[in-house]
């Protein structure tokens, strides 16, 4: 299972990949980034390629297939794209989820 320092790693490398690809709106590797909505944050686009980035990772390195960016996380009321400590806590959830599915009866 992956560690939280290693979705750190995993969340930070998206966001070189987003800041190398964006440079006139980089983000900030830090855990109060804002990433979405606000002045602050990127557009629904930029969100989706860093998600996948994240997504991407996580399958390789953990062998984890999880879908970040479904509806029911863009449509609630306390976004878990809001800024990368809560996106961080977002993907534990899932990861957290698959493991209680898998584990043996």
């Amino acid at each position: 299972m992956a560690s939280s320092t290693e979705l750190v790693d995993i969340l930070f490398s998206a966001i070189e990949t987003h800041n190398q690809l964006h440079p006139d709106n980089p983000l900030a590797k830090e855990r109060a980034t804002r990433l979405f909505g606000g002045d602050d944050g990127v557009d629904s686009i930029a969100l989706i390629a860093i998600l996948m980035d994240v997504e991407e990772a996580l399958q390789r390195r953990f062998n984890l297939r999880i879908t970040l960016a479904d509806e029911k996380a863009f449509s609630g009321r306390n976004s878990p794209f809001k800024d990368v400590s809560s996106l961080i806590a977002f993907v534990e959830g899932h990861i957290a989820e698959r493991s209680s599915h898998a584990a043996p009866e």
